[in-house]
């Protein structure tokens, strides 16, 4: 069951190969035809020997093949195109229904659901490692780059565009992978480390250009960044972790540490807020009668007036700020 299950994953993955290198090549000359229909050529006798093996260990399959499940006829004309081995469906148990799971051989959907979840993990492991290197080329092409020439600028561009493929690859294998487990194991405790991949989650690390203007308080980290890969944290001094992910690192450290002073002041203006409020109450105490024998008893007594409502101002001012905070 293992080596039938690993054998359908890579013909997922070359299918997708071939549909990218389709797509990638609109105006084709002769020697690119004839590479695509060799690729096609080898693609189908792999299917179909592939699909000996699962009519034994999924004898359910084969009749679905001829037509039999409408929503794999009717979406695409092209699924069943013999000259297409690129649509092929190669109904793995994980685009199977529940009951039709269990009429596979005994193993296979649990297979699959082993290799999909390290799809799953591997995935998340290379987006990371892709996303730091785009983030790289992008500094490194700001640094040196912008200003040399249209040459040099083109290059640079055609680098930035591989690496945004080999993203998408990886993105793509993610969602297949998460929608295959969705399908075999729906309640499992996957579902705690690893969450559904929005495009909007694709991106970091640090502020894309889109970004810039939102505020370090306003702005939420890509989840993909946080928690830890199948139970195993990964430490900012491993080799994979470069110059600019340590530079991210400490910059939000930085960040964390200085919100963290400035809650500790705040905490400590209050108080001293609250103290200069008594203080001031107690000194326009101190001026009731400061002034007797200075001057009339009339002026005396609006200073005395005056003092002791300021006294009540500050100290009711004082005793709310404390109530409040």
């Amino acid at each position: 069951p293992l080596s039938f299950v690993c054998m359908g994953l890579e013909l997922e993955e070359q299918q997708y190969q071939v549909i990218v290198h389709l797509e990638s090549k609109t105006q084709r000359t002769d020697p690119q035809k004839v590479e695509i229909q060799e690729r096609r050529n080898v693609l189908t006798r792999r299917i179909k020997l592939w699909k000996t093996a699962q009519a034994v260990y999924m004898p359910q399959v084969p009749r679905y093949l001829v037509g039999e499940r409408d929503h794999l006829t009717s979406d695409d004309p092209y699924k069943f195109d013999e000259s297409k081995p690129e649509l092929w469906p190669l109904l793995l148990p994980s685009q199977l229904s529940h009951d039709e799971q269990l009429l596979c051989h005994k193993g296979i959907a649990e297979t699959e659901c082993t290799l999909r979840l390290a799809q799953v993990q591997d995935g998340l492991v290379d987006l990371r490692r892709l996303r730091r290197t785009l983030r790289s080329l992008r500094m490194y092409f700001r640094s040196n780059v912008v200003g040399q020439g249209q040459k040099v600028q083109t290059k640079s561009r055609s680098v930035e565009s591989g690496v945004h493929v080999h993203i998408n690859r990886v993105v793509r294998r993610y969602r297949l992978a998460y929608t295959a487990l969705l399908s075999l194991d729906p309640m499992g405790d996957w579902r705690k480390e690893y969450r559904e991949l929005t495009d909007k989650d694709n991106r970091g690390p640090g502020k894309e250009l889109d970004e810039q203007g939102v505020g370090d308080g306003q702005y939420t980290m890509s989840w993909i960044w946080s928690g830890s890969l199948g139970g195993v944290f990964h430490d900012p001094s491993e080799q994979e972790v470069n110059e600019t992910v340590c530079h991210e690192w400490m910059t939000c450290r930085a960040r964390a540490d200085r919100w963290k002073e400035e809650s500790e002041l705040l905490q400590e203006e209050m108080r001293r807020v609250v103290a200069f409020l008594e203080w001031k109450s107690t000194w326009w105490s101190g001026k009731v009668g400061s002034h007797l024998g200075l001057v009339t008893a009339d002026v005396q007594h609006g200073i005395d007036s005056y003092a002791r409502r300021q006294a009540d101002t500050y100290h009711e001012l004082a005793v709310s700020l404390a109530n409040q905070w």
